[in-house]
């Protein structure tokens, strides 16, 4: 959801409760009305007549009268010009905005914000960590291959630096890590044999090898299961369409498993889904062909559970028009298929596992619950709306919805929007977005937790709240944003302890600028010296 304001640093609103205005005659400035927008650019004159003396200032800069002045820089204006004569002193006082018309409505009130490039980090901000790789032991010849990078410190923790990872068997395929993550589908190889990947980023180095399979015999699957079934380690599947693990029934894939789907196939979980993989040995979803997407998990009931361990799910999201396709699935500001779906108290466990370059959503829920540990969401229209239940991260990443350095667009690309619900971000890392970070609010209340993360370069808010409900927001770095935190409309409340908002076009921001009233809010932000405590 897109902010706007009519806030400016260097003008105070109060102001306007303090200006007085005199009576005794009436000022023409030429080509200007009070609490107007115009497109790009406007010009106006103020008109001198009579004897008197004029002067005038446009957001506290001397502008000349009598003269031509035109305004082309999008912002929020105002215009005060006096005129003294025999008669005394007169007033007038204009305010408009100019706003760029190719944001269209989306930065009303604040000069269009680019995120700065990213810029790689000095060897010495790599001291300590060193590079994970998370590719197949053993991959099928004619396939891509989905491939995540992470760079950690001793204890497991994401390190926080950025670089090119470069692989000397892909040429040509390099690796962006955003602040330590980094994902790629790397190019299919066409013969077998013994891959040796040595990745190279700043001064780390580390070799993964690839066994590319001679022949693979595939096991096609569609329809139902209906009791318990463990496809072992390993497993080499074909789902042809949809497939169902009935209410009751389980299904199990082990690590190294490769799971192809067909376009548009579905794992449609009314039992349980256990998906068994490693880091060394991760389980793959991957549509058959990339140009036909598979479609998703879905979860749609209290007794659907999935619990996925060392997973890459990549490829999926395929129906466009999924939520119109699929009445009774909810709403979302995104219309696209999300590729883990959950509804109706339904749970998702994920625990390092990534959902890499989807065409659709990473997810969506309606009263479902999401909880994700050490994941990494990348490449997605947006990681997903979620309306009531829970969403609980712990050192997840999300980043680039829908890809770094794209060209603008007004299209509710969010890294995640929360209505109604309560949900949690710890030590999460959200950002590379051309919409806001976190968006929480519309007309259902949520309460949201937000304790040690990092938002980068997101195009609007890392943090837009609104509506009913409570948000705390605590050890938190917003860095090279439109805005950091915003308290925007509706009666929430926003506490902000502790947080470092810096190289943004707005640190903390009250309000928006949608066409109607606001009440109830406020900001409480305290700076003082802290360290994470251990409950985070």
């Amino acid at each position: 959801m897109q902010r706007k304001s009519f806030s400016r640093g260097s003008v105070s609103f109060c102001s306007l409760l303090l200006l007085s205005f005199s009576l005794r005659g009436e000022i023409t400035v030429e080509g200007l009305s009070d609490r107007k927008v115009y497109s790009d650019r406007v010009s106006f004159r103020i008109v001198v007549e009579g004897d008197g003396e004029y002067s005038a200032e446009l957001n506290g800069e001397a502008v000349p009268a009598g003269e031509k002045v035109e305004v082309a820089d999008p912002d929020y204006y105002e215009l005060l010009v006096r005129r003294t004569g025999t008669g005394g002193e007169e007033e007038k006082f204009i305010r408009f905005i100019v706003k760029a018309s190719e944001r269209g409505g989306t930065e009303v009130g604040l000069p269009p914000w680019t995120p700065f490039p990213q810029i790689p980090s000095s060897d010495p901000e790599f001291t300590g960590s060193h590079l994970v790789i998370v590719v197949p032991a053993r991959w099928v010849r004619g396939l891509e291959i989905p491939f995540v990078a992470l760079l950690e410190d001793g204890e497991g923790e994401r390190v926080g630096v950025n670089g090119v990872l470069k692989g000397e068997a892909f040429p040509g395929s390099e690796v962006t890590l955003f602040r330590g993550v980094g994902s790629r589908i790397l190019p299919a190889e066409e013969e077998s044999g013994l891959v040796s990947y040595v990745g190279r980023v700043g001064p780390l180095e580390t070799t993964r090898q690839i066994e590319i399979e001679e022949e693979t015999e595939w096991r096609e699957m569609s329809g139902s299961i209906s009791e318990s079934v463990d496809w072992g380690e390993g497993a080499r599947v074909h789902v042809t369409a949809d497939l169902t693990v009935e209410e009751g029934a389980s299904l199990a894939i082990g690590a190294g498993s490769v799971i192809k789907l067909d376009g548009e196939a579905d794992f449609l979980v009314k039992g349980k889904l256990f998906v068994r993989g490693s880091r060394e040995d991760p389980v793959i979803f991957l549509p058959a062909d990339r140009s036909a997407p598979w479609g998703g998990f879905q979860l749609r009931s209290a007794d659907s559970h999935l619990e996925a361990t060392g997973a890459i799910l990549t490829g999926g999201g395929a129906v466009e028009n999924w939520f119109a396709e699929n009445p009774g699935s909810g709403h979302s500001h995104r219309h696209e298929q999300p590729v883990v779906f959950v509804s109706n108290g339904a749970h998702a466990v994920l625990s390092d596992t990534y959902i890499i370059y989807n065409k659709g959503q990473c997810g969506h829920g309606e009263d479902g619950f999401l909880t994700m540990t050490k994941c990494v969401a990348q490449r997605a229209v947006t990681f997903g709306q979620y309306n009531g239940g829970s969403v609980t991260l712990d050192r997840c990443a999300l980043v680039e919805f829908p890809e770094a350095g794209r060209p603008f667009a007004d299209a509710d690309n969010d890294a995640i929007y929360l209505s109604g619900g309560s949900h949690s971000f710890t030590r999460c890392l959200i950002g590379w977005t051309l919409d806001d970070g976190i968006d929480a609010g519309g007309s259902a209340s949520a309460s949201v937790r937000v304790a040690g993360c990092w938002f980068e370069s997101c195009y609007h808010e890392a943090m837009a709240f609104s509506g009913a409900g409570e948000r705390h927001v605590r050890e938190t770095v917003c860095l090279n944003c439109g805005q950091g935190i915003e308290c925007g409309y509706g009666r929430e409340q926003v506490y902000a302890e502790n947080c470092l908002s810096t190289a943004d076009l707005v640190g903390a921001r009250y309000g928006d600028s949608y066409d109607w009233d606001y009440d109830g809010f406020r900001v409480v932000m305290v700076a003082s010296p802290s360290t994470l405590d251990s409950d985070l």
